[in-house]
């Protein structure tokens, strides 16, 4: 660890994020395998980690149960400890659950920060739809009033034909009152599934 320490803060872009084609593994892995996998032999078990590990991907440097310097690689809920410096697998667990709820409990402030600031845009928006509805309202009460008032037919024409495009613009800004809902509602349960 002390070499770790001396290489400064970049200590982690020291090590490799990629594997090579033949890696090592442990005694100790295959066990871990063996027991959290439910693997019948340690032959078995080191087939099981060079056929999953090829599709793992690096996570970061870590410490194993043991407290020594890892790198981590992970797949789905798997994850693979190896040696820092070699391919060398060093154990391998399952992810029970621990890891996403301490995870989730350090970023829910964040994401509760989000759904405030979300609820706050949308309650903007909807406010602003719903100013929209209203002066369409008042103004299709005005041309239905001069519509009534008018003897030309030519200004009749004119303010049916206003009358009907705002007709339109009232029922399109319904619509995006729904979808703006609809999208609100939507992004709350993504964000409640999270927390």
């Amino acid at each position: 660890m002390s070499e770790l320490i001396t290489a400064g803060g970049d200590w982690i872009n020291t090590v490799s994020k990629e594997l090579s084609d033949s890696i090592t593994v442990s005694s100790h892995a295959k066990d871990r395998v063996i027991e959290r996998f439910n693997l019948q032999s340690k032959t078995k078990a080191k087939e099981w980690i060079e056929n999953n590990i090829g599709d793992a991907e690096f996570l970061t440097v870590g410490l194993t149960d043991d407290g020594n310097n890892s790198r981590i690689f992970v797949k789905g809920d798997i994850f693979f400890a190896l040696d820092l410096y070699s391919d060398h697998v060093v154990t391998v667990y399952k992810e029970d659950g621990r890891s996403k709820r301490d995870a989730l409990r350090s970023i829910a402030p964040v994401l509760e920060r989000e759904m405030r600031k979300h609820k706050r845009e949308t309650k903007r928006k909807l406010k602003e739809l719903d100013v929209l509805y209203a002066e369409i309202q008042m103004e299709m009460g005005e041309v239905r009033l001069n519509l009534a008032q008018c003897r030309s037919k030519a200004k009749q024409t004119a303010y049916l034909a206003r009358y009907n495009a705002l007709s339109e613009r009232m029922s399109e800004v319904t619509e995006e009152t729904t979808q703006v809902r609809n999208e609100h509602t939507r992004i709350m349960r993504g964000f409640a599934a999270m927390l």
